[in-house]
């Protein structure tokens, strides 16, 4: 036999061991699953997805927050709700859409992740213009988001904002506090660093705080002295624990060049949004939304004469 008709059938089963792996090949990248789709379960309710754009809004009496993150190369949304009592608003078979960047929108029924927590995912990779959230029976609660997500400036300037509380001698805050749309209750704080307050519960009652003594004193009342334990009136509301924080417009506020900022608080928890004043890192602004508590700060004047004393005897 010659050294040509040996080779030749030994390179024919080359070339069919060639092609079965080719095929094989070919085979598995068709049957080859896909990536599973992104997901999120909360360790707590008010927990984050990492790397999320976090915004909060009121919906009657339910605290409502969306974060939004690109993740493989799909959008993943969580809608976290809380219920007046605090706990997680289950059964409530939101919907959620967006609406791209180019004008397009989508729309998926949310799954479950926990109570409170529901998820769904869309086919995109970029952060969309808006969020909405839709409840079964109720309003839809829309979200604007930023192009780009949270960012270690952002952190920054949170921050910033925390010291320059510290560095503030008086201040006064105009709030409205809500636990829904019709139990609202607005009140003025004039506070005095290291630890005296007072405040005016409009039409309603009074309080001085200094030191380890209150005095208190109802509408058309006298004023009542009680103990206290210290406070600190002129601090950030938010704790230590802030996640997520990103830089969502550049605005104005009173004429005052400022950032819009929101972050969320897995501690409160809650979410929060603050202006912030470009100049000199003041929070100009603050909204807070968590379970019964839909509160928004406007802050002024800073540093201004205030004298906080004990009533007349």
């Amino acid at each position: 036999m010659t050294t040509t008709s040996v080779r030749r059938p030994w390179t024919i089963v080359q070339l069919a061991l060639i092609a079965a792996g080719l095929a094989a090949a070919i085979l598995f990248t068709v049957i080859s699953p896909s990536p599973p789709p992104p997901s999120f379960k909360p360790a707590a309710l008010g927990e984050q997805p990492p790397g999320a754009v976090v915004i909060g809004k009121e919906d009657g009496g339910l605290a409502v927050g969306v974060a939004a993150v690109p993740r493989d190369r799909q959008l993943l949304v969580v809608a976290t709700v809380f219920s007046q009592e605090g706990d997680g608003a289950a059964g409530l078979d939101p919907r959620l859409t967006i609406t791209t960047r180019d004008g397009r929108r989508m729309t998926a029924p949310a799954s479950a992740c926990t109570p409170g927590c529901y998820q769904a995912v869309f086919g995109t990779s970029r952060l969309p213009r808006q969020v909405s959230v839709t409840f079964h029976g109720r309003s839809r609660v829309d979200f604007t988001l930023p192009p780009h997500g949270p960012s270690a400036a952002a952190l920054r300037l949170v921050r910033a904002a925390q010291a320059e509380y510290g560095r503030l001698r008086t201040l006064v805050t105009h709030e409205r506090l809500g636990s829904d749309l019709t139990h609202v209750v607005y009140t003025t704080y004039y506070a005095v660093a290291p630890d005296k307050l007072y405040f005016v519960v409009r039409g309603e009652d009074q309080s001085i705080i200094i030191g380890n003594r209150r005095w208190d004193r109802s509408r058309g009342g006298r004023w009542q002295a009680s103990a206290q334990t210290p406070i600190k009136p002129i601090a950030p509301y938010w704790t230590p624990l802030v996640r997520d924080a990103t830089i969502l417009a550049n605005v104005s506020v009173q004429g005052r060049p400022a950032w819009k900022i929101s972050f969320a608080d897995p501690q409160t928890p809650g979410f929060f949004t603050i202006w912030l004043d470009k100049s000199n890192y003041r929070t100009l602004e603050l909204e807070m939304t968590a379970p019964a508590h839909f509160m928004h700060h406007r802050y002024g004047p800073f540093n201004s004469p205030i004298t906080i004393q004990p009533p007349p005897a």
